[in-house]
């Protein structure tokens, strides 16, 4: 009796997990569609502009300038290079990184030296200083 029940239990069994399993495995008739391939349109390199402030971003290279410079208003300004003469207007983030550069700033919120004997003369309240440089200053002037 015991081999009459354990058959039809058995076959039972196989026929759930064949039912299962037969949820598990599909066909897909469509093709695979891979992801796009890069064009020459989607990846346009942007051009590094100099000297002048574009979309509130201006890098002046104190390197190359021909006697003192100046811009006017620019949110972020970064100055690269040595010995240079430049003239600010309003700027929030001033950031210089090289020797001996001389600038002078209408106003400026935040100011970060990366380079030596650097001097920052601004109007306005104080900024706040970050120098991770040596003989920088930052002074206040009417």
């Amino acid at each position: 009796m015991k081999k009459s029940i354990a058959r039809p239990l058995g076959l039972a069994t196989a026929l759930v997990l064949a039912a299962a399993l037969s949820g598990c495995t599909t066909t897909d008739d469509t093709e695979a569609t891979g992801s796009p391939s890069p064009s020459v349109e989607s990846v346009e390199a942007t051009e590094t502009v100099y000297d002048e402030c574009v979309d509130g971003v201006a890098t002046i290279l104190s390197d190359g300038l021909d006697g003192p410079f100046e811009l006017g208003d620019c949110p972020a300004v970064s100055i690269v290079g040595v010995e240079g003469r430049i003239t600010l207007g309003a700027v929030d983030r001033l950031v210089v990184e090289g020797d001996r550069n001389a600038i002078v700033v209408d106003q400026v919120t935040h100011v970060a030296f990366g380079g030596a004997d650097n001097t920052v003369e601004h109007r306005g309240g104080e900024p706040e200083v970050v120098d991770d440089g040596d003989g920088n200053t930052v002074t206040a002037v009417e």
